[in-house]
């Protein structure tokens, strides 16, 4: 699974090369000659759809998939899915992926997107997250490529902590929590870490080694 920069014929190639599947987002200009085929094969494929409602009766909003196979992109063939969201919110929004799992149904369709494709945006939440709710991931970071991996090693760490401490603990056991939003919350443990330090008398901090053999 990939953003919509690995849409790329190198990398469709490389699955082949190893047999591998591959669910990547297609952009609108990304691969213009693929996009453009899609939709002009669309309406030669009117079976190719979908729609699923969500929530009881549709309450939640719905979701339309339509797909085409075999379109070329560069020497590749490959398969493209597009499915429309509307939710209740309200709010509308297209996603577009191409694969080589083949002979798709609607069951198959599903399965694709949202156990495949939509997981990935799982993954933009996290880093979004990194970059943007304070917890200071920035480009400026990759000058040193050693400095950075170290960096972000910490800071997953930190995050996964930060998670774990938020959802598995606070969220679930305080409803004043539940009330609040993460960063509110990181900030008021941090502001009380402040106030209250931590004992003088713990052990002093150390490595943990495991030996290979």
């Amino acid at each position: 699974m990939a953003d919509g920069l690995y849409c790329c014929q190198a990398v469709v190639r490389t699955c082949h090369l190893f047999d591998s599947r591959y669910v990547l987002t297609i952009k609108e200009g990304r691969q213009p000659t693929t996009w453009e085929e899609t939709l002009a094969l669309l309406p030669w494929h009117r079976q190719n759809r979908l729609r699923l409602l969500l929530g009881q009766g549709g309450q939640a909003g719905q979701q339309d998939f339509r797909w085409v196979e075999n379109v070329m992109l560069g020497e590749h063939q490959t398969n493209v899915i597009l499915q429309g969201e509307i939710t209740n919110q309200p709010s509308a929004t297209l996603y577009a992926y191409i694969t080589n799992f083949d002979n798709l149904t609607p069951q198959r369709v599903t399965t694709v997107v949202n156990s495949g494709g939509r997981e990935r945006h799982l993954i933009e939440d996290t880093f979004n997250t990194q970059k943007n709710n304070g917890i200071g991931l920035e480009h400026v970071f990759c000058a040193n490529a050693t400095a950075s991996k170290n960096y972000y090693t910490m800071m997953q760490v930190a995050h996964i902590l930060w998670t774990l401490t938020y959802r598995g603990c606070l969220r679930r056991l305080y409803d004043w929590a539940r009330r609040a939003t993460a960063l509110a919350l990181a900030q008021a443990v941090w502001e009380g870490l402040r106030a209250c330090r931590l004992p003088s008398d713990l052990p002093p901090l150390g490595q943990l080694r495991f030996s290979s053999a």
